[in-house]
């Protein structure tokens, strides 16, 4: 995006972390062969090595915001920056 529209100014909604594991763990029990607690697919994930999209991975990385903004802000000049506090 950032080689095709440099100039583009960028809207970025994050949902809460916690909100949005959750959400994604009512979507794997849709699919999942043995069905888990929430805490369950938490403490699993936690515990995993997996390093192969599935149940288990990326299901927390998904919510570390951080990571991912800091990576797609490095594509964009930072004067065109123009964060709002909310």
């Amino acid at each position: 995006m950032a080689a095709r529209f440099p100039g583009a100014k960028i809207i970025m909604v994050l949902r809460n972390p916690a909100e949005r594991a959750f959400a994604q763990h009512l979507h794997t029990l849709s699919v999942a062969k043995a069905p888990m607690s929430f805490r369950e697919h938490v403490d699993m994930a936690l515990g995993s090595t997996r390093t192969r999209i599935g149940e288990l991975y990326p299901f927390l990385g998904f919510g570390f915001y951080g990571q991912q903004l800091r990576r797609y802000r490095g594509c964009f000049p930072p004067e065109k920056d123009s964060r709002v506090p909310v």
